[in-house]
């Protein structure tokens, strides 16, 4: 008999915003390995964007969130873009240097509307997608994971979705009870919370480059520099397509997935140009 003591899993947890528009919807999940890497990189993340404020002349922001910051929005009106394009090469420096990796999940609405007669709500549909995928994420590393998620309405709704779907399976071609999801579905205001702060960019950077293909040239190179700082620790970018077909019957829970094509690992896939 071994003398050995049993290992013991690690609690990974991961923290989740979403960014969208009326064509797509897109939701990351920010992931950490330990509370240590949590605290680490927030404090980090503090210190680069008081430092940046204080650089600006301006106060500091009490967050950061990707479309404030990259549309010149909220706090940073009248901020030069390229100011604003510097502090958010700073922050996304901090989330490399912390070594933290990212799950993205996508839907392309206008597919989705094209091939249901009713369709789904994106926000659980998404968030489903991404129970799954971080699910098998933790169970590949033989560890469990947390869930938190951005403040929104309907908190109770979506854990007892999770629940559901820990009794009965998730809907779709790929069922899974969760067994590696620890504990119920947190939320938590985005302004005490760094890692949803970190969500929140890498989600804004992703549905921008997405939906903005044939933006003007400097933008598209701004952002798919701003891209590669964190391309490295995109652990699966994919985005669900539902297919169209002719007289499509409205599906239950098992459609969501059903008649579906996928755009893993890129960027042109949307239709109007638009301005950074």
């Amino acid at each position: 008999m071994s003398n050995e003591p049993a290992k013991i899993a690690t609690v990974l947890s991961a923290f989740i915003d979403e960014s969208y528009c009326s064509d797509w919807f897109y939701m990351v999940a920010a992931i950490a390995n330990s509370t240590e890497q949590i605290a680490e990189f927030e404090a980090s993340l503090r210190d680069v964007v008081n430092d940046a404020c204080a650089d600006l002349w301006m106060p500091p922001v009490p967050e950061i969130h990707g479309y404030e910051l990259l549309q010149a929005a909220g706090p940073w009106v009248g901020v030069g873009l390229q100011a604003r394009l510097r502090v958010a090469g700073r922050v996304l420096a901090v989330v490399r240097d912390s070594g933290l990796n990212f799950i993205v999940r996508g839907m392309d609405l206008q597919a989705q509307a094209r091939r249901y007669p009713q369709p789904y709500d994106p926000y659980p549909l998404v968030l489903t997608h991404l129970f799954r995928e971080l699910d098998k994420h933790a169970k590949n590393r033989g560890e469990v994971i947390r869930l938190t998620c951005d403040e929104i309405h309907h908190h109770s709704r979506h854990r007892a979705m999770l629940e559901r779907h820990r009794k009965h399976g998730t809907p779709g071609y790929s069922v899974s009870n969760l067994n590696q999801v620890a504990e119920k579905l947190q939320f938590v205001d985005s302004r005490s919370s760094g890692m949803i702060q970190a969500a929140d960019v890498v989600a804004y950077l992703k549905h921008r480059i997405v939906s903005k293909p044939n933006a003007p040239r400097p933008e598209r190179r701004s952002r798919d520099r701003l891209w590669r700082m964190i391309e490295p620790q995109i652990l699966q970018d994919y985005c669900w397509v539902p297919r169209t077909r002719a007289a499509a019957p409205l599906c239950g829970a098992a459609g969501w997935m059903g008649g579906a094509t996928g755009i893993p690992m890129t960027h042109k896939v949307a239709r109007r140009p638009d301005t950074w």
